[in-house]
């Protein structure tokens, strides 16, 4: 079950995609992706394991297995699977999520090299 946590300004500074992006390095080994949506639209979707932080807005993700529910400054891991996420009807949605790419395996690194 994801947990829903406040971002620690005191530690962190202001909420960014560019404070975000220092926290997911190597930036080869993860991609880091912004979206908007307007307020109150909902849409499904599949999706892998992410991480997600919310720069402005509520939402809430619906899985099969529970809901996680994010405002402004907030952020959760979020699982893999079939979703529906829905934007509060109040204000547009802004967030950043964080996904770890997968690591070439050691026979892929070496392939091609003499």
């Amino acid at each position: 079950m994801s947990m829903t946590v406040d971002w620690n300004v005191s530690e962190l500074g202001e909420i960014s995609e560019a404070t975000i992006r220092k926290l997911h390095l190597p930036a080869e080994a993860h991609r880091v992706s912004r979206a908007h949506f307007p307020a109150g639209v909902s849409f499904s979707g599949t999706g892998k394991v992410a991480t997600c932080y919310v720069l402005q807005g509520n939402c809430e993700y619906t899985f099969s297995r529970e809901a996680i529910r994010l405002r402004t400054g907030t952020w959760a891991t979020l699982p893999e699977g079939d979703y529906t996420l829905a934007v509060d009807a109040d204000n547009d949605l802004e967030l950043v999520l964080v996904w770890k790419l997968p690591q070439p395996s050691p026979v892929q690194n070496n392939m091609g090299t003499a």
